[in-house]
C-alpha cells in the first residue's frame, strides 16, 4: 500500500515551459483525499516549489534545493536542512569563479547568482530559476558571492554549454567528496557530501512513520536517482534519462503525456490507466 508519493516537479509534473495538466492535478487531489501524503521534491528554491504546490491547490511538504531542505508545508516551516560547511563552500565558490561559470548558490529561501560569461547560453538562461525580478533571486558580484553565497548553502549550481568544462568540474567535485548531479545536460548541482533528495525523503518518512516500501517516487533527471532509490515504488518518466530508467520499477508515459497522472492512478489509486 502506498502511503506517500514524492514527485519531482520539472520534467515530471510540469513539462518545460508548460504547467501541471488538469488530469495530473485530479490524480494528486484524489490520492490526497484517500489519505496519501503527497510531497514535492525539487531542485527549485523553497518559494518557487511552494508556488507549484499552490498551483495544484494543495498544501503539502516540500523538499527544495535538490534535497537541501524540507518544509512541512507551503508556509515556511523547515523541518530538515542539509547545509554545506562554509569552508568547503568557499572552495567550491572559488573553483567556479576561476572557471568563469554562471553560478547560483541556494541559501535559505534565496538564490544568489554570479552572472559570469563562460558558456552561459540562451538554453541555460531559460531553465535557471534565478531570473531578474523574482523576489527570491539576487544578483551578486564576485565579492558579494564570496561573502553571502558561502554561508551554509544547500547547493551550488554551475551552468554552461561547454560539456567538457562541466565534465572536468564533476570529476573535481567528486574527488572532494561532494554529491554532484545534473537536472539538465548543461548544469551541475553541487551538494554537501551524501546530500540529495533521497536523504530528505528518508528523513520525512522517518518523521511521519512511513516505511520505504510504502513510498512511491517519480522523477526524470539524474538528480532524481537518490529520490527513486529511497522508495519501494520508483517510477521514471518516459522522458527520463536512461540511468534513472535503469533503477525504476516502472516507466510511465512522458511528462507531456501526463505520465505522473498515469502512475498515481495505476499504483496509488489502483485504477487501470
Amino acid at each position: 500500500m502506498i502511503r506517500m508519493i514524492v514527485s519531482d516537479i520539472d520534467g515530471t509534473l510540469i513539462p518545460l515551459g508548460g504547467s501541471v495538466h488538469p488530469d495530473t492535478v485530479d490524480a494528486i487531489r484524489r490520492a490526497v483525499d484517500r489519505g496519501v501524503m503527497f510531497v514535492l521534491a525539487s531542485g527549485r528554491t523553497f518559494l518557487n516549489a511552494a508556488a507549484a504546490a499552490s498551483g495544484i491547490g494543495i498544501d503539502c511538504p516540500i523538499i527544495s534545493a535538490n534535497g537541501g531542505r524540507a518544509d512541512a508545508g507551503t508556509q515556511e516551516s523547515p523541518i530538515y536542512e542539509d547545509r554545506m560547511d562554509e569552508a568547503l563552500a568557499a572552495r567550491v565558490c572559488e573553483s567556479l569563479i576561476a572557471e568563469g561559470c554562471f553560478m547560483t548558490s541556494y541559501v535559505g529561501t534565496r538564490v544568489y547568482t554570479l552572472p559570469e560569461s563562460n558558456g552561459y547560453g540562451s538554453t541555460c538562461q531559460r531553465v535557471s530559476e534565478a531570473k531578474p525580478g523574482r523576489s527570491f533571486a539576487r544578483q551578486l558580484d564576485r565579492e558579494g558571492m564570496r561573502a553571502e553565497g558561502v554561508k551554509g548553502p544547500y547547493k551550488f549550481e554551475a551552468y554552461s554549454d561547454d560539456a567538457e568544462l562541466l565534465s572536468r568540474l564533476r570529476v573535481r567535485f567528486d574527488a572532494w567528496g561532494l554529491s554532484v548531479s545534473s537536472a539538465f545536460p548543461y548544469n551541475l548541482e553541487i551538494l554537501p557530501p551524501g546530500g540529495g533528495k533521497g536523504k530528505a525523503v528518508s528523513c520525512l518518512a522517518k518523521k511521519f512513520g512511513i516505511a520505504r516500501e510504502e513510498i512511491m517516487t517519480l522523477g526524470d533527471g539524474s538528480n532524481d536517482i537518490g529520490l527513486l532509490s529511497a522508495s519501494g515504488w520508483p517510477v521514471a518518466m518516459g522522458n527520463a534519462v536512461e540511468s534513472l530508467k535503469a533503477i525504476a520499477s516502472a516507466v510511465a508515459p512522458r511528462c507531456e503525456e501526463n505520465g505522473a497522472a498515469w502512475a498515481i492512478r495505476k499504483y496509488a489509486l489502483g485504477e487501470e490507466s
